[in-house]
């Protein structure tokens, strides 16, 4: 298994107002945001599954719904959704 130092949230910047009114409009809660970044971020489904103390399959029905709400056709693009509309960051 891959090594990777996983954020904490002492490494995590407090959202801004902007990024909230932005979740708000996608209706998009913190686990969501959260598993969304880290998958930009390059983590796997087990690896942040582990982070979260959660089965693989439940960080995958998030990211699915997640996905839902944000209009995407696939993880893929979910991510790219939330990265152009400020949800995420590089």
């Amino acid at each position: 298994m891959i090594e990777r130092k996983l954020p904490t949230i002492d490494d995590k910047k407090t959202p801004t107002e902007d990024e909230l009114k932005k979740s708000e409009i996608f209706n998009l809660g913190s686990l969501e945001i959260e598993c969304l970044q880290l998958l930009s971020d390059g983590y796997t489904y087990l690896e942040i599954a582990e982070k979260h103390s959660l089965s693989e399959l439940t960080v995958r029905l998030i990211i699915s719904n997640a996905s839902t709400k944000l209009g995407a056709t696939s993880q893929p693009h979910a991510v790219k959704i939330a990265l152009k509309s400020g949800l995420i960051h590089f």
